[in-house]
């Protein structure tokens, strides 16, 4: 039941007002003049929609579903731009920035940002509706629609056994319809890129399941974007990373300078060339128990067919008669230590290096000459009981006597020419 208001609660006092700040009408109410309704109001046309029995009658919902393809190139850039690059696309097959054009008497450099070009190079971007499959699954198909042009696309889409292949299929058809309305080649479009991503609120529903075990069956819904590009856009493509590839620098080690094309040579700062043995290939053949020394270029093996054969004679408490050791017809240089692994001749001495000592065979003067160097021993080498420098070659000759590690020790060599 309504209650009716005091008289206090409508009076002017009531609401607050100042009756000489208050404004009348002319009919004397608070508000403005109330609108007379007409006499004789006007005729009301009267309309019967048509009965709609299917979506394709729904002329609304079709305008909605499928909306007609339109350009968008004139809303983004300027008619000059769009002028001068039609221009450039015909005279190249492609767009190249930075390049110069006429129009009449006019030259222009014409310089596009990448999304400008992406904007005026042709183009058609598709957008599914709800998808009935999850993300995963769908790239895993577009992942094998990638660059792959948009016919043979749908070729593989229909032989393609799964789900999401029909619907996506059906894009690709109305991308076919699409290009044809825009004035495009379909046989010159390719798919450049493509994107999915859920939509829409996915529904539950109960899983039930035996012995009191339940679970949640979930149906997703994806949404699927496909953007089409021409020939052009591969050609133009193409030509950029060419370019970059003759912008880079190339390394000349002969001049330490680097080459660039198109802008001669750029001197940069030589790097240091260390002549010095790094220690590198000793350490190596050390650890795969191999040599560390090279013989000289002029090396040679004494044969038994040369003028001059080589012997060493070695004396000792077991044999004072000399064990005749030949230096002949096996290798170029012998090695003297006390390492089994790496040396020629072994000598089990406290006192011997395991790398003592090398006995090189050189050519000089078509002559055979023999050499014998230290190899940088801790006590030395000793030849007619002088002390030998350290990594330098010393001749030998006919009678010379040898030791090594003590110019005292009992265990003394002798090499012979016959």
């Amino acid at each position: 039941m309504f209650r009716l208001a005091r008289a206090s609660i409508l009076s002017r006092s009531g609401l607050g007002l100042n009756a000489s700040r208050v404004r009348y009408n002319s009919s004397g109410s608070l508000f403005n003049e109330v609108t007379k309704v007409p006499t004789t109001p006007e005729p009301v046309q009267s309309s019967t929609p048509e009965k709609i029995t299917s979506p394709e009658q729904d002329t609304r919902l079709q305008e909605y579903l499928n909306p007609e393809p339109f350009l968008a190139t004139k809303s983004l850039v300027s008619p000059l731009k769009s002028q001068l690059f039609n221009e450039n696309v015909k005279k190249n097959g492609f767009f190249i920035n930075d390049e110069i054009m006429k129009l009449g008497d006019e030259s222009y450099k014409l310089h596009l940002t990448r999304d400008e070009i992406q904007a005026l190079e042709p183009s058609v971007y598709l957008r599914s509706w709800r998808i009935k499959s999850s993300v995963k699954k769908t790239n895993i198909v577009l992942r094998a629609l990638k660059d792959m042009p948009l016919k043979k696309a749908i070729t593989q889409l229909h032989f393609l056994q799964k789900k999401v292949a029909r619907p996506l299929a059906e894009m690709l058809e109305r991308g076919v319809e699409d290009a044809k309305k825009m004035g495009y080649d379909p046989n010159k479009l390719y798919i450049s890129e493509s994107w999915v991503h859920t939509d829409g609120q996915w529904v539950k529903r109960p899983d039930f399941k035996g012995r009191g075990r339940s679970g949640i069956f979930l149906h997703r819904y994806v949404s699927v974007r496909f953007l089409l590009k021409s020939e052009q856009t591969q050609k133009r493509l193409a030509y950029e990373s060419e370019q970059r590839l003759l912008r880079k620098p190339v390394w000349n080690n002969l001049t330490k300078t680097k080459i660039i094309a198109g802008s001669g040579h750029k001197t940069v700062k030589p790097i240091p060339v260390v002549m010095e043995p790094s220690g590198y290939l000793t350490k190596m053949l050390r650890k795969s128990g191999g040599s560390d020394y090279l013989p000289p270029a002029d090396s040679v093996v004494p044969t038994l067919q040369s003028e001059t054969r080589f012997y060493l004679y070695k004396f000792d408490e077991k044999t004072p008669e000399g064990q005749k050791i030949a230096l002949i017809n096996d290798k170029s240089y012998y090695r003297v230590g006390k390492d089994r692994k790496t040396n020629d001749i072994v000598l089990d001495d406290e006192l011997v290096s395991s790398s003592h000592a090398v006995i090189q065979f050189r050519k000089i003067n078509s002559r055979i000459v023999a050499y014998i160097m230290d190899l940088g021993s801790t006590n030395g080498t000793f030849l007619q009981d002088q002390e030998l420098p350290p990594n330098k070659y010393v001749e030998l000759r006919h009678k010379d006597a040898i030791q090594f590690g003590d110019p005292e020790s009992e265990v003394e060599f002798v090499f012979i020419q016959d």
